[in-house]
């Protein structure tokens, strides 16, 4: 191998007489005869063909390149070779199949000596049967799918060879798109001459879709590459590589290079093979295409051409089918239309401009959904003050509305609002005045949040005081008024512009003017005070989260009315809160005030700041008369809101009941400072609502204890009691939890001012009980010195026993120990603490009690019991072991239990239907129900005779209630139940089972108990009016406060600004042509 490779041929001679085989391959698949023709050797190719030692001459080495192939792709013609080897019998049409070089896969001999313009080459391989249409069939990079031996020649600009190719009958039509793109305008007019089609169609895998184009549409789009910014290509050249998911970097370095000869390409013979297909084509096309995509890349030599040509410079886009066609898999379509003037407008290019302008155009023509060519230079990125001279010389109209048939936000609006939107600088605006731009001229957007808008509104909510001062100083009116009632003011404040508001007032802006949002064509509408808007501009971020997350129905609502979803709804509210600083709102808030004659005789806008906790925002309000009195049922605001809610996310009337609403909202946010300025001005400390509660009561609910302790130095009394019975340590221990750490601090304040410990609710509970209830251990510790433990409820259970019923068995030991708790004292139903523990199953509760009191057998058969109607096994096997019981009981206490019917079948007494504990009644069938035994209560119903409807001599429970109460079981409830059970029997404590069932939720139980018949005893049928607590109202209220004041704060320029940039129809890269 190497005497071939370095051209021996004595030695190779030598070697072949010692009978070494030529065919040996490397590890890369090359041999002796590959490295010969790699290397140009001509006579030891002779030798070894003579030799004929040469087994396989179409043979292929790793890279998949024949002898042949080899060496067409050399740069050098070696057209000798090549003859030997075809005169060899070496096959011209063999393709390359290669995984190392992907970018060579499918190519021939005929392909590559095409590319490099080996004439002497081309010749022998076509002589020698070399097929000129075979096409490139690629898997790893389909955009050179189609390839030729034309394609390559035309590329590379060898006429000779194009002209051979075609004579050996080469589809013309191959190479035309690669001729045209390249600009090799000498090629295009060999293959214009063989007949080419005017039509192209290629595969664009960027946009996933296959682009049918014309030769001159073709050729445009590669002069727009051309023009194409480095960085839009380099986007470009990203998409790819993630679109076809390239590997190889060789294959992309290539790409890159075919990209750069794009950019490189002479645009002199771009513009010369244009003017060629031009001269070839009879008419115009129909398509605009070409003279869109001329004037986008801003080439004026091309658009001259075509608009020669007779191009209509007037033509929609959406006329266009290639326009169409590349937009199709756009992530997002363009909202407007747009013809070959207004790109040239919008895209800045003057001397394009300059040339639409010598032609009879009408500037001030309006088309559906189409800029004017004024419209366009105002919204285009960069101020262009020319362009904008020369169409309004050229008798452009500032006044001309923006058309549109279907919905839009921009319809109605002027050249001049638009520039306004799009941030114009004072000069361009002056110009568009100059010429008589009406300065009140109002939106007729689609949106109702923005119709109406006129240009002073819009330059508001901008930071760019210069344009509001020449707007009002050129007429414009303050007081205008948008379909919502926003005005300019009302923006200024959105967007917290001080000092365009501090001009805006000046010029005489009104303050009391209201904004009004429409929520349906029946004339249903929300509204708010620009004050409120003010101050609802002082909201945390964090604030409007908690709210919306408690109220998401509320959300949801809103941004259904204002037809977005429910995150951009949020997103545009944080936008909208992020904006400005608190003290940029504060400043401006003091501004509307100062220009207020009077105050509001609504409260939302005190309420809402003291919701917010600004107190700055709070002295202003009061300072200037809002009265913190006024209940919110005086807000005309609220009760608009609703009444239109009410429709579609029913809400309690009794909300709009708080009175004193801004110091209740305070004291449940916990602001103290507001809390202070407040109780200044209310001076009623011991202010009670409609239900009874205090303001006391509220922040003792809610945890503030620096709020406790101002209201009681502000004279609040810890002893008044709601409309429950609660007093204030009463709320505190209802509404905390053990986590808290402020409740510890807060019972020792209202220790400390003398609060009743002892105070008793309608129901008879006092603090104690809660406290233990709830087991808190330190509360019991804090009360010890006052609290009476004798005390009991309506019910006449004590605190152990409501320690005990909630397992809080710390509590239980505190009681026990501390407190010196009696554990024998029963309640109304001759239950003690252990029976309250046994019904729920707290061990540690129970062995707290045992450890502690030694009961008698009476109260252990009682907990037994009613661990067996609570269906406790475990609780119920501890207390047995504590029960005289038989051997006989025993184990026919454990087959109930374990559903063991087979015990039962092999019993022959008579005593399974008896009670297995006298003093209580209790029975077999009993705790079998409520152990879920399915079998053994079917045995002793069916088998055993067993009574259905006796029930216990304890609390009067069924087996029926022990089903539900116990084991919840279904079919066991059924299956008494079609024995017989009496659906409508009554409990000592008047429950029936529909009413057990009812009280655990067992909604599949309840139903089927009322199929039978049942109802729920007569006593507790009365209904029973749930009164709303002053909390929740005020968490409703809030919610709903919040949600409301952000609707007027999404009417910004922001939202109300589309992209007025048309899109890009020339970034489409010919991806079949810079791989040649």
């Amino acid at each position: 191998m190497m005497a071939c490779q370095i051209g021996h041929i004595q030695i190779v001679e030598l070697l072949l007489k010692e009978q070494v085989d030529p065919n040996v391959q490397k590890n890369d698949g090359r041999n002796a005869l590959m490295l010969a023709c790699l290397n140009g050797h001509t006579q030891i190719l002779e030798l070894l063909l003579r030799k004929q030692v040469i087994n396989d001459l179409n043979i292929s080495n790793k890279d998949g390149l024949t002898y042949l192939m080899i060496t067409c792709f050399k740069e050098t013609d070696n057209s000798k070779i090549v003859q030997l080897l075809l005169e060899a019998g070496a096959d011209p049409n063999i393709q390359v199949r290669s995984l190392s070089i992907p970018f060579l896969n499918g190519f021939t001999a005929l392909m590559m000596a095409s590319g490099h313009g080996h004439i002497q080459t081309i010749e022998l391989l076509l002589e020698a049967g070399a097929d000129p249409n075979i096409q490139v069939q690629s898997l790893s990079i389909p955009f050179l799918n189609g390839f030729t031996a034309l394609i390559m020649a035309s590329g590379h600009g060898h006429m000779q060879a194009v002209r051979l190719l075609l004579k050996a009958g080469a589809d013309p039509n191959k190479a035309t798109a690669t001729a045209v793109t390249l600009a090799q305008y000498e090629i295009v007019d060999e293959l214009i001459k063989a007949g080419v089609s005017t039509n192209i169609s290629s595969f664009n895998p960027i946009i996933n879709t296959t682009i049918n184009c014309t030769v001159t549409q073709c050729c445009v789009m590669a002069i727009a590459m051309k023009n194409t910014p480095v960085i839009k290509m380099n986007e470009m050249m990203q998409d790819l590589v993630q679109t076809i998911k390239l590997q190889d970097s060789a294959v992309g370095s290539v790409m890159d290079m075919g990209l750069q000869q794009m950019r490189a390409l002479d645009e002199t013979k771009q513009i010369k093979t244009l003017q060629l297909l031009l001269e070839v084509t009879p008419q115009p096309e129909d398509d605009p295409y070409s003279l869109i995509a001329a004037a986008q890349a801003g080439c004026t030599p091309a658009v001259e051409l075509l608009l020669k040509a007779g191009y209509d410079p007037l033509a929609l886009c959406s006329s266009s089918k290639l326009c169409n066609d590349i937009l199709k898999s756009t992530p997002v379509r363009p909202t407007g239309d747009c013809n070959t003037f207004t790109i040239a407008c919008q895209q800045e290019h003057i001397e394009i401009v300059k040339l639409m302008l010598q032609r009879p155009v009408d500037l001030n023509a309006t088309q559906d959904n189409v800029l004017t060519p004024l419209m366009a230079a105002c919204t285009a990125k960069e101020d262009n003050l020319e362009i904008v001279r020369l169409l309004l010389k050229a008798g452009a109209d500032p006044n001309v509305k923006f058309q549109s048939s279907e919905k839009s936000r921009r319809s109605g609006d002027t050249a001049l609002t638009m520039a306004i939107v799009c941030n114009k600088t004072k000069e361009l605006i002056q110009l568009l005045l100059e010429k008589g731009a009406d300065l009140n001229v109002q939106s007729e957007s689609d949106n109702p949040l923005l119709n109406g808008w006129a240009p002073l509104m819009v330059a508001s909510s901008h930071d760019n005081l210069e344009i509001v001062q020449l707007l009002l100083k050129a007429g414009a009116d303050p007081n205008i008024k948008s379909k919502n009632g926003s005005t300019a003011l009302a923006c200024a404040v959105c967007s917290g512009q001080k000092t365009i508001v501090q001009e805006l007032l000046k010029f005489g802006d009104a303050t009391t003017n209201s904004i009004r949002i429409e929520l349906n064509e029946a004339g249903a509408s929300l509204e708010m005070s620009i004050i409120h808007l003010c101050v609802s501009k002082l909201m945390q971020e964090s604030q409007f989260s908690n709210y919306k997350d408690s109220q998401p129905t509320l959300t949801n609502f809103f941004a259904s009315k204002l037809e977005i979803t429910t995150d951009q709804f949020v997103e545009r509210v944080k936008e909208f809160i992020s904006k400005t600083t608190l003290d940029d709102i504060i400043e401006i808030l003091h501004l509307l005030l100062e220009a207020t004659p009077q105050p509001e005789d609504d409260p939302a806008s005190l309420i809402m700041a003291s919701t917010i906790g600004n107190v700055q925002a709070v002295d202003l309000l009061l300072k200037a008369g809002y009265n913190p009195k006024a209940p919110l049922s005086s807000s005309k605001y609220f009760l608009a809101i609703l009444s239109i809610i009410m429709e579609h996310a029913p809400l309690p009337k009794e909300m709009l009941e708080i009175s004193c609403p801004s110091l209740v909202v305070a004291c449940i946010e916990g602001h103290l400072e507001v809390v202070k300025s407040l109780l200044k001005e209310i001076n009623d400390p011991n202010h009670q609502q409609e239900t009874g509660e205090t303001f006391l009561m509220l922040a003792c609910e809610c945890g503030h204890k620096d709020i406790v302790l101002t209201l009681l130095e502000n004279g609040a009394d810890p002893n008044i009691c709601d409309n429950d019975g609660d007093n204030a340590l009463h709320c505190v221990l209802y509404f905390s939890s053990s986590e808290d750490n402020n409740i510890d601090n807060i019972i020792q304040t209202l220790l400390s001012w003398n609060i009743n410990v002892n105070a008793q609710n309608n129901n008879g509970v006092t603090p104690l009980m809660i406290a233990s209830a709830k087991g808190y251990t330190v509360v019991l510790l804090l009360l010890l010195d006052k609290a009476d433990l004798s005390i009991s409820d309506s019910k006449g259970r004590t605190a152990l026993m409501h320690a005990s019923s909630n397992g809080q068995s710390e509590a239980v030991e505190h009681l026990l120990m501390i407190y010196i708790a009696d554990p024998s004292v029963t309640d109304s139903y001759g239950s003690t603490a252990l029976c309250h523990a046994a019904y729920g199953g707290y061990a540690e509760a129970i062995n707290v009690l045992f450890n502690n009191y030694n009961p008698n057998q009476e109260e252990i058969e009682k907990a037994f019991t009613a661990a067996c109607y609570g269906g406790h096994k475990d609780t119920i096997e501890f207390l047995a072991d504590k029960i005289n019981l038989t051997k006989h009981q025993s184990n026919l206490l454990t087959a109930c239990m374990s559903d063991d019917v087979e015990f039962l079948n092999n019993q022959t007494t008579s005593d399974l239907c008896t009670p297995l504990i006298e003093s209580t009644g209790l029975t077999p069938l009993m705790i079998a129900a409520s152990c879920g035994s399915d079998g053994v209560v079917r045995a002793l119903l069916l088998v055993y005779g067993a009574d259905v409807n006796q029930q216990d001599n304890y609390l009067k429970h069924s087996p029926l209630m022990y089903a539900i109460s116990g084991s919840r079981s279904i079919s066991i409830a059924q299956h008494l139940l079609d024995s017989g059970a009496n659906v409508n029997a009554i409990s000592k404590d008047e429950k029936t089972p529909l009413g057990i069932a009812r009280d655990k939720e067992l909604n599949e139980i309840a139903q089927i108990l009322e199929n039978y018949g049942g109802v729920i005893y007569p006593s507790v049928t009365v209904e029973k009016v749930e009164q709303l607590s002053t909390r929740q109202k005020a968490e409703l209220l809030l919610g709903l406060l919040m949600t409301f004041s952000q609707l007027h704060t999404l009417p910004t320029t922001a939202s109300m600004r589309e992209s007025f940039q048309v899109p890009s129809f020339t970034s489409v890269p010919i991806l079949s042509t810079i791989m040649v």
